[in-house]
């Protein structure tokens, strides 16, 4: 697929006829929910506005203006009837929904317009998705067909990138591609030929860089320890010679006289080494620096406020009042995880009390299952070396203002006032580094032979940015430490750093017990090894589970813990808590290994309650039969909640549960590893009759990118074996239960 989304992203599917654009928009529009959709978005719009937006443009075919916006102000912001380019960049979600901030695009849209209302309009369309998740490039493709049935039609075919085998793949070449069929365009090329244009040859032999430094680990770091290390970099400062590879074997007779000629036209060197040659195209232009910096004295005037609204003021205030282990396999919060098979997670779950001050308007009626997001800092010890790195003040009061006629300062920037603040809680310094910002890291490099390899990592003529950078998860300081003469100012930085994303987590509790104040959520620690042996953490379930340690030392002290996280709800829009009704009568399989069971647990009480409070009457094993299929790896180190889901089979809130443990007695006599999978199949005529008889909705909750889909594949086996028909009139049954829910 790969291969065949990168032939086809050179494809000019029509051209626009030549003529006076100056009233018309080139319309940049994106959705995204990790901020991938919006960067990508931004280096294209800082490719095109100089050439066709502006007066000075350097097109005869200008546009009136070059526009950027996000999808949830398109339906006001944009004038649909100036439009004449769009480019559309959308991101899906795991179950093929579009992002948040592109709602009230796809709300727009699917108003009853007239079928010619977007017929003016010429354009194309990216996807970003992730095809380990059953619903890939949901959202993109929901767009593409409906902006065709308003009539718009493509002037460049449309792509999709798959996060799965690396975004970058398909979007290099994309970019690429659309800047040449934008400039086709209107440089008044009249071919309407569908045949695809080839995309660039990876390869010309007329320029030449040296090789990319191999970086290597010497000994496993964490995420954390990292920045406590000495400056030595992780990788070789400087490239160590001017080729790549191995030394060959002694070549064959017949092959000297074709080395020599190789050798004559500098493609080997005497060594029988190839060199590395890139296109000079191939590497990305330098992205623009959209972020200044104004550092602040005391008595100076005061800079004029902007309008960007800061982050922090979208969330509310929330105290860790509880933390506990669910799992038996750790004892402490600083326990041992790897991703090494036979080892399972800690799990923990943490409890949070949103303050009495905070006003009750600005919390939602929310019910179990929905999700909330938490936003937790950068560890102190990695700010404080990335700011020793790039030789920043860390408490030294500024101001962040947008850089003349760029765009305004986005809103989790707005109101930081220190380097230390920024770095902290604004952006993602763990990320890695991508190609645009390794090519503006170059930018910024005094050593020769440091600035080439950081431009042949940026370029689209080698793996090695994905097999080093990416496969390794390298830090931003970790880069910059293989760099020593990169020295990158904070506004640049600043300006292709990510966004630090909040983490979403599924309620596992009712509010009908404590109120809508008090929540509780469950977590695996993440903690893993790359194939080079670094240690990595995840930085919210690490952060998190230091409360689980803490709080237990606090219960023989008198330490104040207290904590506040900022955090806001989102009501689940597909994973929604049954009714009142529902609660009572209808049958309900829910489906969740490991902490995926933590909405279930919520689920379990709020009808436990719910019927009590109904009914004035505790026992509900009268009422709709719910089943919960749950698994884990070993039932006596990681059965979290046994205790919840106990109480509800003896209070008739849950009717029967089937359990999976993965590497329990029946592993270990047998070989044979039993997942959730397992269990549904061998309960499969008593769901096929929930299914197709009583109406039973079924909840999945887990693993989007691997259980999730083994277990509709399963529902689908059992659809076909009990109900005899063959699998694709199974699956379109399934899909079918799935739209009447």
């Amino acid at each position: 697929r790969r291969g065949e989304m990168a032939m086809h992203a050179g494809t000019v599917v029509s051209a626009l006829p030549t003529g006076d654009n100056s009233a018309k928009t080139l319309l940049i529009l994106y959705g995204s929910q990790t901020g991938n959709g919006e960067a990508i978005s931004q280096r294209i719009y800082d490719l095109l506005t100089p050439v066709y937006g502006g007066d000075k443009a350097s097109s005869p075919n200008k546009f009136a203006k070059v526009q950027l916006v996000v999808a949830k102000l398109a339906p006001t912001q944009v004038d649909w009837a100036s439009v004449g380019l769009a480019v559309f960049v959308m991101s899906s979600t795991g179950s093929g929904e579009p992002p948040e901030n592109a709602l009230r695009l796809f709300t727009f849209l699917k108003r009853a317009h007239p079928s010619d209302f977007l017929k003016h309009v010429r354009f194309t369309l990216l996807g970003l998705g992730d095809s380990n998740y059953d619903n890939y490039q949901g959202a993109p493709r929901r767009l593409l067909g409906r902006v065709k049935e308003l009539g718009a039609t493509p002037f460049y075919a449309p792509a999709e990138a798959d996060e799965a085998t690396g975004l970058e793949d398909v979007v290099e070449i994309w970019i690429e591609g659309l800047v040449d069929a934008i400039e086709r365009e209107y440089q008044g090329c009249k071919s309407a030929s569908s045949e695809p244009v080839q995309a660039p040859a990876v390869v010309d032999p007329t320029t030449e860089t040296t090789a990319l430094p191999v970086i290597e680990a010497a000994a496993p770091v964490t995420t954390e320890s990292a920045a406590t290390q000495s400056s030595t970099p992780v990788a070789s400062a400087s490239p160590p010679t001017s080729t790549v590879g191995t030394e060959t074997e002694k070549p064959k007779e017949n092959e000297k006289e074709k080395e020599k000629e190789e050798q004559a036209a500098g493609k080997t060197t005497a060594t029988g080494k190839k060199k590395i040659i890139i296109r000079r195209k191939a590497i990305p232009d330098v992205p623009k620096c959209h972020v200044q910096i104004f550092y602040t004295t005391p008595g100076a005037a005061e800079l004029p406020q902007e309008a960007t609204i800061p982050r922090a003021q979208q969330f509310i205030p929330a105290r860790v009042s509880g933390a506990r282990f669910l799992s038996n396999n750790a004892t402490t919060a600083d326990a041992k995880e790897t991703s090494a098979p036979s080892q399972s997670k800690a799990k923990i779950e943490i409890q949070l009390d949103i303050p009495a001050d905070v006003d009750a308007t600005k919390i939602p009626d929310w019910l179990p299952g929905d999700a909330f997001a938490l936003l937790v800092p950068n560890s102190d010890s990695e700010v404080t070396a990335l700011l020793s790195r790039l030789n920043l003040e860390p408490h030294t009061p500024f101001e962040i203002r947008s850089a003349p006629g760029g765009l305004p300062v986005g809103e989790h920037l707005a109101g930081m006032t220190t380097a230390h603040e920024v770095l902290a809680k604004a952006v993602d310094i763990l990320s890695t580094p991508s190609k645009s910002a390794v090519r503006m890291l170059a930018e910024y490099t005094a050593n020769s032979a440091e600035k080439e390899a950081l431009l042949a990592l940026c370029s689209n003529s080698t793996d090695q940015y994905k097999r080093d950078l990416v496969a390794e998860q390298l830090t931003w300081l970790e880069v910059l430490r293989s760099y020593p003469s990169c020295t990158p100012p904070l506004g640049h930085v600043l300006s292709v750093l990510p966004v630090l994303q909040p983490r979403y987590y599924s309620i596992a509790n009712s509010p009908k017990l404590h109120g809508a104040r008090h929540v509780r959520f469950a977590f695996s620690v993440v903690h893993y090894v790359t194939p080079k042996g670094r240690e990595r953490r995840g930085l919210a379930t690490w952060y998190l589970s230091q409360f689980a340690k803490n709080l237990r030392l606090a219960e023989s002290s008198t330490e104040n813990t207290e904590t506040i996280i900022p955090i806001f709800f989102r009501p689940s829009r597909d994973f929604i808590c049954p009714t009142t009704t529902d609660l009572q009568q209808r049958d309900i399989i829910m489906i969740g290994p490991g902490t995926g069971v933590a909405p279930f647990i919520g689920f379990l009480e709020h009808r436990y309650l719910a019927t009590r409070q109904e009914e004035g009457s505790s026992d509900i094993s009268s009422k709709g039969e719910w089943h919960l299929f749950f698994g884990c790896r070993n039932e006596a180190a990681d059965f979290i909640y046994r205790d919840v889901i106990s109480e509800s089979l003896r209070n008739g809130a849950l009717q029967q549960l089937h359990t999976a443990f993965s590497r329990d007695r029946e592993f270990q006599e047998t070989g044979r590893v039993v997942h959730v999978q397992q269990r549904i199949l061998e309960f499969g005529a008593k769901i096929y009759k929930l299914l197709t008889e009583q109406n039973a909705t079924v909840y999945i909750c887990g693993d989007g990118k691997g259980m999730a889909k083994g277990v509709l594949e399963t529902l689908t086996e059992i659809l076909s074996i009990h109900g005899n028909k063959d699998k694709p009139t199974a699956q379109q049954q399934q899909t079918q239960l799935m739209l009447d829910k």
